[in-house]
């Protein structure tokens, strides 16, 4: 008798965790900036990788990125921008060296206050998210030679694994020109840049990714008049990343991250600074899902030899769906400042609050906060800016979802529009993306070694030669063949079942002493 054995892989989801970093310091304006007269608006985005791993520590690092708008004593509008360091460690029991983590950042609560005309303290917090995965590498049994087919039992497992385990990176480089119908651009006051509208085809080896870049520019024009300018556009993402095993049809709801962005100012072919050349990086997690079907011994037994088996229970997770959504939102909010004359822009941020997995569906709540820039009709306080909080929530069809599972959520802005009301309010029109995906985490018995051994002396004696069995809920003839050491042939032969995988429960079952069979 030998056992076949085959390698296996599996991926397991072993930890989700979230840390909150309390972020603080001080802004100084620089040498080419006017004094702070007021703030007007001000954002904070941020982004970190993974670090050294140590067993149970994950090291991280990032920075978070700050924009700040401000009237300065003169009258003008100003802009500076600034980062912060983000450095930390999540106790994570089980992550190791081999561990691969995905992170995600968000920043909550950003408040700035100034402290005289040059200096702007900050506070917020990074609220920052693990999920890790890890690999088991070892081996299960899928066949025995040298005994019946009829005495083993097979199950059918499915697992998923996660391509791509490091994320990838793409720079865009793009040269964007401002319309004639607009002024020059004299000062860049921010720059905006959002992915919108991801999505992913999986190919042989690869994922195409598209989807848009959202620019917003903020700027003072050379010919004066509006103490702001604002040029929206979008740049095209389309490319190719390699995913080692990918295939047609797989699963893939690809995150996009802008890690960094540089942009520089330069003439057109009349010598005018009317072009802006942005250099972007983006950081993608590719999240490519493969299942594997795998068929593996489940249990085996031999009439005359007494087999002693080894099994492992492998954590697994299997991906149960993927689902890509839209989240219309709309209401009117209300300024706290200034009348509003003439609104520039109106961005949005996401948080997503509460996820909560039904039988088929899952449940998405949480809040789009809003912040409106716009022109008044005073003179001392040409610009202001006011945010507000419009909360969603959004039901997603998840086919095969189970109360328990888990469920992963990447929401974002994917077009934000305004209509003004009157000079206090403003509606807010948006549509918001929601990818999800759902998985449910497994374990899979695997049979890793059988050990063969004589029965103990007297043991077919101590059977009866004929038994009458009445069946019960969860019994199969292959159960019973083992209980009683015969064959699932003899068995139904005897009782004259035609069906050997149908036995209700009450039914009587005459069983007779099995014949050990020969090598």
């Amino acid at each position: 008798m030998e056992t076949i054995k085959r390698e296996i892989s599996v991926d397991r989801l072993t930890a989700d965790e979230t840390v909150q970093i309390m972020i603080e310091g001080e802004f100084i304006v620089p040498d080419s900036k006017g004094d702070i007269d007021r703030l007007i608006s001000q954002n904070a985005e941020c982004f970190v990788t993974a670090g050294d791993i140590s067993e149970g520590r994950l090291n991280f690092g990032g920075s978070a990125e700050f924009d700040i708008i401000y009237l300065d004593r003169s009258g003008v509008v100003e802009g500076m921008s600034g980062a912060c360091p983000i450095e930390d460690i999540i106790v994570i029991e089980g992550i190791s060296k081999d561990s691969t983590v995905l992170l995600g950042c968000n920043i909550s609560n950003f408040e700035c206050s100034v402290l005289n005309e040059r200096k702007v303290a900050y506070k917020a917090v990074a609220e920052v998210n693990a999920r890790v995965y890890d690999t088991y590498n070892g081996c299960a049994a899928e066949n025995i030679e040298g005994l019946p087919q009829d005495n083993l039992s097979f199950c059918d497992v499915v697992y998923t694994d996660l391509l791509s385990k490091t994320p990838a990176h793409i720079t865009l480089k793009e040269q964007i020109k401002i319309g004639r119908e607009k002024p020059n651009i004299d000062d860049v006051i921010e720059l905006k840049i959002q992915p919108v509208n991801i999505s992913g085809t999986v190919g042989t080896d690869r994922l195409e990714l598209s989807g848009e870049l959202k620019l917003t520019l903020l700027y003072n024009g050379e010919e004066g008049g509006n103490p702001l300018e604002v040029y929206a556009d979008e740049i095209p993402i389309n490319g190719s990343i390699e995913v080692d095993g990918a295939e047609e049809n797989m699963l893939c709801c690809p995150e996009v991250c802008v890690e960094n962005v540089y942009y520089t100012v330069l003439a057109d072919e009349d010598g005018e600074s009317r072009v802006l050349e942005t250099e972007c990086r983006l950081c993608i997690y590719p999240n490519v899902f493969a299942d594997t079907d795998m068929r593996i011994l489940d249990d085996a037994y031999s009439t005359n030899k007494l087999l002693e088996i080894k099994r492992e229970n492998i954590k697994a997770f299997r991906n149960i769906c993927c689902n890509k959504s839209q989240c219309p939102v709309k209401q009117p909010i209300e300024t706290d400042g200034a009348d509003m004359l003439q609104i520039y822009c109106a961005s949005g941020k996401v948080t997503v609050d509460n996820v909560c997995v039904h039988d088929d569906r899952t449940t998405v709540e949480g809040v789009l906060e809003v912040s409106v820039l716009y022109v008044t009709g005073s003179d001392s306080e040409p610009v202001c800016s006011f945010k507000g909080d419009i909360p969603f929530e959004q039901t997603l069809e998840t086919r095969g979802s189970r109360e328990g599972m888990n469920a992963f959520v990447n929401a974002a802005p994917r077009h934000i529009g305004f209509n003004l009301l009157s000079q206090r309010e403003v509606e807010i029109r948006g549509m918001l993306s929601v990818d999800c995906i759902v998985c449910e985490n497994t374990e899979i018995s695997a049979v890793t070694d059988i050990e063969e051994k004589p029965l103990p002396d007297g043991f077919n004696d101590s059977l009866p030669s004929i038994t009458v069995y009445i069946v019960k809920k969860g019994d199969t003839l292959w159960k019973l063949a083992k209980r009683f050491n015969t064959t699932v042939a003899e068995i139904a032969t005897v009782n004259e079942i035609d069906d050997p995988d149908v036995i209700i429960p009450g039914q009587r079952l005459l069983i007779l002493k099995g014949v050990p069979w020969e090598e």
